[in-house]
């Protein structure tokens, strides 16, 4: 594994003010017979429990979405367990690169984008697009940084949606020539964040987040 010493460890990262989804974040204007379904979870909710929230309504569609991807033989996992972040299929859920645009993406595309971070690697798809790039991570292995990223068509049979070149053109923006922060918000996400300086409270580093379906 090629490490980087000389990477700076970034400070905490800065407040978001990030745009609330439209959705409702309201588990109960779910009926029983329609909540999402998630391995181990229940079929409804418990109501002495904490109303579910959005974010984790559309991991769990994502989850759905990726597990239906799979069965079509369209993703295939390529990485190494040595990774510090396992061999894990992450899946994009957000990206936040401008804040006029929607950091979540837009329902059909979700579960069509994913990456698998390796040792000194990074492959993935993006719908009809396979993703490549360089990784090399710093000694601490909080952080990482993405070179080379590349993104071109699976083959020539593979089926685009409109969004899948601009979903990796996003990631790419995002990811590619950067250091990136590496933490996880919840034992099934990764988020990986620009190091920046100079950021005023206010502000938000670009990032992209992902869920694992594993």
């Amino acid at each position: 594994m090629t490490y980087r010493s000389d990477l700076t460890r970034s400070a905490s990262s800065p407040g978001s003010n990030r745009p609330l989804p439209l959705a409702s974040t309201d588990a109960s204007s779910y009926p029983a017979s329609t909540m999402p379904e998630h391995p181990g979870s229940p079929a409804t909710p418990d109501a002495s429990a904490p109303s579910t929230t959005n974010a984790s309504l559309r991991r769990r569609c994502i989850g759905a979405s990726a597990l239906a991807f799979v069965s079509l033989g369209l993703l295939t996992a390529c990485g190494n367990s040595d990774s510090p972040v396992g061999n894990t299929q992450w899946q994009v859920t957000e990206i936040y690169d401008d804040s006029s645009r929607a950091n979540y993406l837009p329902d059909n595309l979700q579960g069509r984008a994913y990456v698998v971070i390796g040792e000194d690697s990074l492959t993935g798809a993006s719908g009809c697009l396979s993703l490549r790039g360089n990784v090399e991570w710093n000694y601490e292995q909080d952080e990482l940084s993405i070179s080379g990223f590349t993104s071109e068509p699976l083959d020539k049979d593979a089926q685009c949606l409109p969004g899948d070149e601009d979903t990796a053109a996003r990631m790419k923006d995002v990811m590619d020539g950067h250091t990136l922060s590496v933490s996880r918000p919840e034992s099934d996400t990764l988020k990986l964040q620009q190091v920046l300086d100079g950021l005023e409270d206010w502000q938000t580093a670009p990032s992209v987040e992902f869920f694992s379906g594993d």
